[in-house]
């Protein structure tokens, strides 16, 4: 009869064991192309550390031969300022000499002995040699130390440098693109604010998630994106056998298209028409499957669905009907069936 025949479907288990190896095959694949992508982002990591090392040792030694050239300048004012002192102490010693002989000569002449001492004690102060010691200004030394970082803050950079690495995987993950991109989006826009709120030294927000929380929350997309794509898949090869078996019951298949061209996880739709009959099946990421089938008379529409529910058996696919008239099928209409049913009637007496 017409109406809804919605079923589950259930792999038999050679099919399915076909199933699990080629999800399995995905699953490597993809993983090693994880693997291949963070090894590039680690070799690009390496050469930008290289880099910015080969710079800051640049920097240092630039800072180095600047301070040694200030202290090399230093030296040389030091040293021409000794130099000028000795002239300067030289001229005065000449000169206290020279006045100590005149005052000498004075006092010879009057009759009068003095002490030498006396006659230099009365020597002007301005004119005593006062030696000064001059020290070179200080150079600083911070210029060329590193900086000291504590172990939270290294955990810190650590977690922005996972971050990074992860915005960078989500962005070229096609699962995550296909399956996720509003989560992703999402998940972007948090890990925005962290990077921003580090780079500035701000807090972070408390509506925001913790830079090791978003770090679990982009594994967690990767690894939901990828469960996606293996069940996509699978339903890919299910629409194949769909359209194969109604095909071969005689139908004519239209391309499958999404209930929703936004969500591509939502519902796939199938259509298939025989003259005035057609069919309607709703396809998910479930095992169960929705149908409609019209315009086929009571009979020969479980009989269509009976032939349906062979070829895709012959295809290792087990149709589980949910109504209970169509689990059960007449004896014509099952498989090598033969003979009619017998009845219970004795032959009659006249039979010989």
């Amino acid at each position: 009869m017409s109406g809804p025949k919605n079923y589950r479907y259930v792999l038999a288990a050679a099919r399915r064991a076909q199933i699990q190896l080629r999800r399995a095959a995905e699953r490597a694949a993809r993983a090693q192309a994880v693997i291949a992508r963070q090894e590039a982002q680690r070799l690009k990591a390496e050469r930008e550390a290289q880099r910015a090392q080969e710079q800051r040792a640049k920097v240092r030694q630039q800072h180095a031969e600047r301070a040694n050239s200030r202290r090399m300048k230093v030296s040389e004012d030091l040293a021409r300022e000794r130099l000028a002192n000795q002239h300067r102490d030289s001229i005065r010693r000449k000169s206290n000499l020279s006045r100590l002989e005149q005052a000498k000569a004075s006092r010879k002449n009057q009759g009068e002995h003095t002490d030498g001492a006396e006659l230099i004690a009365d020597t002007p102060k301005s004119l005593v040699s006062n030696q000064e010691t001059l020290s070179a200004p200080s150079v600083p030394e911070d210029e060329l130390e590193e900086l000291e970082i504590s172990s939270d803050e290294l955990s810190g950079v650590e977690d922005i440098s996972t971050i990074l690495q992860w915005r960078e995987e989500l962005a070229v993950d096609e699962d995550v693109k296909q399956y996720l991109a509003n989560e992703s989006g999402e998940w972007n826009r948090k890990a925005e604010v962290i990077l921003s709120a580090y780079l500035s030294g701000a807090n972070v927000p408390p509506a925001v998630s913790s830079a090791k929380d978003i770090v679990q929350e982009a594994q967690a997309l990767h690894n939901q994106a990828g469960s996606l794509r293996e069940q996509f898949n699978t339903r890919n090869e299910l629409l194949a056998d769909m359209i194969s078996s109604l095909q071969e019951t005689g139908f004519f298949v239209s391309d499958p298209q999404y209930e929703d061209s936004a969500n591509p996880c939502g519902a796939v739709i199938l259509r298939a028409t025989r003259g005035g009959q057609s069919v309607v099946a709703s396809i998910d990421l479930t095992d169960t499957i929705k149908s409609v089938w019209n315009g086929i008379e009571d009979n020969q529409c479980k009989d269509a669905f009976f032939r349906y529910v062979d070829q895709m058996k012959l295809k290792g696919v087990v149709v589980e009907p949910e109504r209970a008239d169509l689990r059960d099928r007449p004896q014509l209409l099952q498989v090598d069936a033969k003979l009619l049913p017998r009845g219970n009637r004795e032959p009659s007496e006249n039979q010989s």
